[in-house]
């Protein structure tokens, strides 16, 4: 017999008695091995049991069984499905902890799988927890912008997982100062799976000297179960300081006048002087550059420096220049203000008046001067043209400079009326100024004098009876009184004393007129009113005694005394008639009246 045949007979008899004794193959014990993902406080963790055994074994026959600490936390028939590899099947079953916590560190998980054959197969694996309780989240941020001069906020914010933070503890610090304490900092908010506490810590008022300075906020956590950890978190400050406000205002900017412009600079108070630079500029060119503007002038938590730049004499060509003012505040980083002016130069109008030159009266020449008063430097020529009722009757061109002074200049000119008749009352005489300007600029202006002609026709009263006769010039007497009555009351105002004695001298002369035309037909009426007149002449001449001499006047005076001497004596030579010796009044004013008269003659 064969060998083969030997082998052949013998295992078809090994296989009849295992089919008879229901005999099963042996199945090798699978590999069991349990991972997990990562275990930190407060999140859920997977357990994971990997089952490794041949590819014949189904689901169906695996059982797992989680031991924790020797109890049994669940038990499994059936895990799920294979995932085959080769000749071998890998089954996976987790366990899922929902959220762990500090009490679960150091805990053993077991892993106990059972396949169902016959004998039954069996394995296990084990794993120990190693619960990371995680680092806080600390954050410290400004809530406002952090500028010089204002308030700034530092908020720390601490965003543990929950559970496990038992008590947080927060001290504020800065340059290794301790600045404030929080024990036991209240929770602001809880997420799903955090808690944050949050604390805040207030600077007053910002400085130049906080930038780069360190804020630490150093946080103390209490764990449950009890551990204590410290972090800290440090922000650095970057302080700026605010851009200053720049405005330029000057004084009046007025042709051949100096002129200010000033720069005002508001900033922080914490900046000083020697921070605040200032450069002018006019059309891009640099006029002054200043380090350090000045005094300051406290105003709150702000301070401002004023700088003036002075153009020392306006001419018509700076009108429309533009001027700046540049700042820049030494910081880090600097900071820059500008602020611009562009000029608006006025060209003050002429000062022009027309005065006459003696009094207003018939049969005499009457001389009108105009007199110009302009800016030195703006006017090249000036024309004055003479008119009267839209008629023209003289042409002056280029008129001569008659005086300067130290801004300006007068430019005078005449105009004669040969003989003043009683029509040239209420007339009107205009100086036209035609002036050209260095600009060139030609403007035009013109000022009107209204004659008051004084006369008196006392001839027709005689063509009245008595009666008649003293009202009429009783009329005449009274309107002279009224005229000088309004003298009197001028002198409490602005108008010119030489204007006063001029029109005083004239009263006198028509009171001359008057008494001498009617010689000595005056009644008692009419001599009543004669006195009352020179009761305010003579008033009116003390009156004005120390002005005139003062004004340097003098010569002025002459003239009017030697007029008013005359009328005097005019009225002395009447003194003899008859209705003229009935009254010690009129002889009383007449005395006091030659006494002032007398007192100003000292001045020849």
């Amino acid at each position: 017999m064969k060998v083969t045949d030997t082998f052949h007979i013998i295992r078809t008899l090994c296989l009849a008695l295992m089919l008879a004794n229901n005999c099963v193959a042996q199945i090798s014990a699978p590999t069991v091995s349990v991972t997990s993902t990562p275990r930190i406080v407060g999140q859920a963790v997977s357990l994971d049991c990997s089952v490794t055994t041949v590819a014949s074994v189904s689901n169906s026959a695996v059982n797992v069984t989680w031991r924790s600490n020797g109890v049994v936390l669940q038990r499994v028939t059936g895990v799920g499905t294979a995932n085959p590899m080769g000749n071998t099947v890998v089954y996976i079953h987790s366990y899922i902890i929902s959220r762990l916590t500090t009490t679960d560190d150091g805990r053993a998980y077991q892993c106990e799988v059972s396949i169902s054959a016959t004998p039954p197969v069996n394995a296990t694996d084990n794993i120990i927890l190693d619960v990371i309780v995680p680092t806080p989240n600390i954050t410290v941020v400004a809530l406002n912008p952090q500028i010089v001069g204002q308030s700034l906020t530092l908020e720390c914010n601490i965003t543990t997982v929950r559970g496990v933070t038992s008590r947080v503890d927060i001290v504020w610090n800065s340059n290794d100062m301790e600045l404030e304490r929080i024990e036991e900092v209240d929770i602001t908010s809880t997420p799903e799976n955090s808690v944050v506490y949050r604390d805040i810590y207030t600077i007053s008022q910002l400085t130049t000297t906080d930038n780069d300075t360190m804020y630490r906020c150093e946080v103390v956590i209490n764990t449950s179960p009890p551990t204590m950890a410290n972090y800290s978190v440090t922000l650095h400050l970057d302080v700026m300081v605010p851009a200053p406000t720049v405005s330029i205002t000057s004084t009046p900017q007025i042709v051949g006048q100096a002129v200010s412009l000033d720069c005002s600079v508001t900033t922080v108070a914490s900046v000083s002087n020697s921070a605040v630079n200032v450069t002018w500029r006019s059309n891009g060119v640099v006029l002054q550059r200043v380090t350090g503007v000045g005094k300051a002038n406290p105003i709150g938590n702000t301070v401002v420096y004023i700088h003036s730049y002075i153009i020392s004499q306006l001419s018509t060509t700076d009108d429309s220049r533009a001027y700046q003012c540049e700042v820049s505040i030494s910081a880090t980083p600097p900071v820059n203000a500008t602020d611009n002016m562009i000029l608006d130069v006025i060209v003050p109008t002429p000062n022009i008046n027309v005065v006459a030159l003696k009094p207003q009266i018939v049969g005499q020449s009457l001389t009108l001067e105009c007199n110009v008063t302009t800016v030195k430097g703006i006017t090249s020529r000036v024309d004055i043209v003479w008119n009267s009722n839209d008629t023209e009757l003289e042409r002056m061109e280029g008129v001569n400079i008659s005086t300067t002074t130290d801004n300006s200049v007068v430019y005078r000119d005449i105009y004669t009326i040969s003989q003043l008749t009683t029509t040239d009352n209420g007339t009107m005489y205009q100086c036209e100024v035609v002036i050209n300007t260095s600009s060139p600029v030609m403007a035009n202006y013109s000022v009107t004098l209204q004659l008051d002609v004084m006369g008196f026709d006392y001839q027709r009263c005689f063509q009245n009876d008595l009666d008649g006769f003293t009202q009429c010039i009783n009329a005449e007497l009274v309107d002279l009184q009224e005229s000088v009555n309004k003298l009197e009351d001028d002198l409490n105002t602005n108008r010119s004393i030489i204007d006063i004695l001029y029109e005083l001298q004239g009263i006198s002369e028509e009171l001359s007129n008057v008494i001498n035309g009617t010689s000595g037909n005056l009644s008692l009426t009419n001599l009543n009113t004669t006195i009352g007149i020179i009761d305010t002449v003579s008033r009116i001449i003390k009156k004005t005694t120390s002005a005139l001499t003062e004004n340097g006047t003098i010569e002025v005076v002459d003239v009017i005394l030697n007029n008013v001497t005359a009328t005097v004596s005019d009225m002395l030579s009447d003194a003899n008639s008859e209705v003229f010796l009935q009254s010690d009044k009129y002889y009383y004013n007449m005395t006091q009246y030659v006494m002032d008269v007398c007192m100003y003659n000292q001045f020849d």
